[in-house]
């Protein structure tokens, strides 16, 4: 941790020290080690929809959103994101609504409120505003009690959230089939350290901690974030892999071939990807090839049946009809959102 009486507050932003090799959170609450690349992936397996329990649970939500009141509020939302978030996550979701509220409080001592909830709502789709306000108790955005100006952060924490997971993906999407689209996808990122450094809201000094003077980075944005992990990522020649269980990104540890994270699996936090991963894959595996099995039998019969008759135009129609829907259970069981014995009741009807 720092020496000496220096106190960084949370909601500057996320602060890491680098050696090149590795990340250090000096952070109130943890000094944790991330390996490049660890920062990013760590903050993009959230679920944004569970931030808003932790909203509705704030003891002082109801009070009228003055400075100080909405301060308290945040501190009692901070704790709580501490306590049940990974730290990264904590401190971006924190930076992000801390952010927002800031505009909210510029924008009532320069008379815009109606310009700051026209650009929230601008960077979010319909879906995500509904969310955030279904059951909530207020119909619309904007800083009249503590409640409704914490709603308005996370809408606009949700909209810069998945902005930011979307560029990262569509980076490592691209880069795992490895054609053009992962060089078109490069280049969406270079101006931003370019033609667009504006946009990277990092400040850099140099502090003295217990293991003397180190590199210090503040990183105030989610974007920046995603840009100051990339950079890093792209010069040591990061390998970042998608986990075959939970489908999220995470930086291998030892092995480089490994196929399993070691984050806790989401419900069940005693045991991670790596500890169920590939007992899950067999048993999906069996579940899949006795599926297949059945499909198979079905579709073969149907194929003969039809070299047979050709004009057979009700069979054509029903063997268009399991081999389009097919496609459609498979997904579904790969997701655990359809079981074996509902596939293969399924297939009964033909």
């Amino acid at each position: 941790m720092m020496t000496g009486d220096s106190k960084l507050k949370m909601y500057n932003g996320l602060n890491v020290t680098f050696d090149s090799d590795k990340y250090r959170l000096m952070m109130p609450y943890s000094d944790k080690e991330y390996p490049v690349g660890g920062l990013i992936c760590e903050y993009l397996r959230l679920a944004p929809a569970d931030i808003k329990r932790i909203i509705m649970e704030c003891e002082s939500r109801e009070k009228e959103a003055s400075e100080e009141n909405f301060i308290d509020a945040f501190m009692q939302f901070t704790e709580r994101l501490n306590a049940e978030l990974p730290p990264v996550t904590s401190a971006m979701i924190a930076l992000e609504f801390f952010v927002t509220a800031e505009d909210w409080f510029s924008a009532c001592r320069s008379d815009r409120r109606a310009e700051f909830i026209r650009l929230l709502e601008s960077g979010s789709d319909d879906s995500a505003r509904a969310f955030v306000l279904q059951d909530s108790g207020c119909s619309e955005f904007g800083g009249d009690s503590v409640l409704q100006l914490l709603l308005s952060c996370y809408c606009g924490f949700i909209s810069k959230y998945a902005v930011t997971k979307s560029m990262f993906t569509r980076l490592m999407e691209s880069d795992e089939i490895r054609d053009d689209e992962h060089e078109r996808s490069i280049k969406v990122l270079v101006p931003l350290y370019r033609d667009y450094m504006d946009m990277q809201h990092i400040d850099y000094r140099l502090v003295l901690t217990d293991r003397g003077l180190e590199s210090l980075y503040t990183v105030k944005s989610s974007i920046s974030l995603l840009l100051f992990e990339m950079a890093h990522c792209i010069n040591g020649e990061v390998n970042i892999q998608k986990c075959r269980n939970c489908g999220n990104y995470f930086v291998p540890e030892g092995r480089s071939n490994t196929v399993y994270c070691s984050y806790p699996i989401r419900g069940d936090q005693g045991k991670t990807c790596r500890d169920v991963g590939a007992q899950i894959a067999r048993t999906n595996k069996e579940k899949n090839d006795a599926a297949t099995k059945a499909y198979r039998k079905v579709y073969m019969r149907y194929k003969q049946n039809l070299n047979r008759h050709p004009d057979d135009t009700e069979a054509a129609a029903r063997f268009d009809k399991l081999t389009n829907e097919v496609r459609d259970w498979r997904k579904k069981m790969a997701q655990d959102e359809a079981s074996e014995k509902e596939f293969l009741e399924w297939l009964e009807q033909f």
